[in-house]
């Protein structure tokens, strides 16, 4: 069991891949692959990290987040936890990390998309602020699965994203 505080959110690396590769195949219907964390690394807007556990040697991958910030805006495009270590408040630090990011570079708001029937991580995004504001219909390929679009308001956030660690 990973206890709070026990983990390190660093840049993810091509050393990360093998590991983030098991975690996304095992959370995820349609996985992205390999070379789409590649082409992350080398997009100038694009912010790849890993949560790594910081009490262990040598460390290992307990979840991932890529998003993007380009302009005013976070957009969160992949966050992921290893099935092992799901709810032990991971996701919740990794969201967190994006979010404080976004706020520094001043973004205004934060956008992502997620499936219905995904209800742990739409809870995850209450929990965080962000609320729904659309949906796409059959944006998953896959299963033509609508996806629901959710927005953090950073201008209308009163308390800091500090609170939801």
């Amino acid at each position: 069991m990973v206890k709070d505080g026990s983990c390190k959110i660093i840049r993810m690396t091509e050393d990360d891949l093998p590991e983030v590769m098991l975690i996304e195949k095992a959370s995820f219907p349609a996985p992205w692959t390999e070379q789409a964390f590649r082409d992350e690394f080398v997009c100038p807007f694009s912010y790849p990290y890993v949560a790594k556990a910081s009490d262990i040697h040598p460390s290992f991958v307990l979840g991932y987040i890529c998003f993007w910030i380009i302009l005013d805006e976070l957009h969160l495009l992949n966050l992921a936890v290893h099935p092992v270590y799901c709810r032990q408040g991971i996701g919740r630090e990794l969201l967190s990390f994006a979010l404080k990011m976004g706020r520094a570079a001043g973004t205004q708001f934060a956008t992502l998309e997620v499936r219905p029937s995904n209800i742990a991580a739409i809870t995850l995004y209450k929990d965080a602020g962000f609320i729904p504001v659309g949906r796409r219909p059959g944006y998953y390929s896959n299963s033509k699965e609508d996806a629901i679009i959710m927005e953090y308001d950073f201008l209308k956030k009163v308390t800091d994203t500090e609170d939801m660690c």
